[in-house]
């Protein structure tokens, strides 16, 4: 069956979730401003104490918040779902297409939900391992620091080469996980355009991760590291996630 073409189940929860995302992301950056003069020089910010754990905190609120969405979400489907038996979704999907066609979702309340459950492996599964995988990330960072840092003061290799090549390999795993899901989107769809955007948004992180070193900007008198596969990972899980969601309610109905 079919579910209105005024109802937007799937947009919602991703147009929530990018919200999340980019208060968290907003917080962290509050704190890590805040913080910074309280950073040991040299190394990065993730390996203070106070830096860390607040970003912990705030992880473990923004998977927490996710999964309360994406629960209503799939309640308000299956509410929708249970006006009907099981048995009669089929014949109902077959009469609401001859009676209503243009009133209806693009694609059935099954396929809907299919699409859910993908999105909410990915935005609490695959974060859930992304923010556990973090912290051994962490430890990495902080001992490869301290070996960096000696480096470096005998003309070696510099903190900020070692930190930026990692650096990367810290959202590769998420990144990816995002893109297969608007990849999967997009062929339930049969979205050419969102194949396309996935595959340049790909194409554009491997250059940064591969090609562009590091940079800097001074922020109210301090200098900030620019971590390029940080800056398109962060962008994608908000402001791209707010772009899908809006272009799925803008272009497909009920979705």
């Amino acid at each position: 069956m079919y579910i209105s073409k005024k109802t937007h189940i799937l947009s919602g929860v991703l147009m929530k979730t990018a919200v999340i995302n980019l208060a968290g992301s907003g917080v962290n950056s509050i704190t890590r401003t805040i913080m910074n003069k309280k950073v040991a020089i040299l190394f990065p910010a993730m390996t203070d104490d106070f830096i860390w754990y607040g970003q912990v905190m705030i992880s473990i609120l923004q998977i927490a918040a996710t999964a309360v969405v994406f629960q209503l979400a799939w309640k308000q489907l299956l509410r929708y779902r249970g006006v009907v038996d099981i048995e009669d979704f089929v014949e109902m999907a077959k009469l609401q297409e001859e009676v209503n066609p243009k009133g209806i979702s693009t694609l059935s309340s099954y396929s809907i939900g299919q699409l859910l459950q993908i999105w909410a492996v990915i935005l609490i599964g695959v974060r859930f391992v992304y923010d556990l995988s973090a912290v051994v990330y962490r430890n990495f960072v902080t001992q490869i620091s301290q070996i960096a840092v000696t480096a470096s003061l005998f003309g070696g290799v510099s903190l900020v080469e070692v930190y930026n090549n990692t650096h990367g390999f810290k959202y590769i795993g998420m990144f990816i996980a995002v893109m297969l899901g608007t990849i999967m989107t997009a062929i339930f769809l049969r979205d050419r355009l969102l194949k396309l955007i996935c595959a340049g948004v790909t194409i554009f992180y491997m250059l940064a991760f591969v090609v562009v070193n590091m940079g800097s900007i001074n922020f109210f008198g301090m200098s900030v590291g620019i971590v390029w596969t940080s800056i398109i990972f962060h962008i994608s899980e908000t402001v791209g996630m707010m772009g899908l969601a809006v272009y799925l309610s803008k272009m497909y109905r009920g979705l």
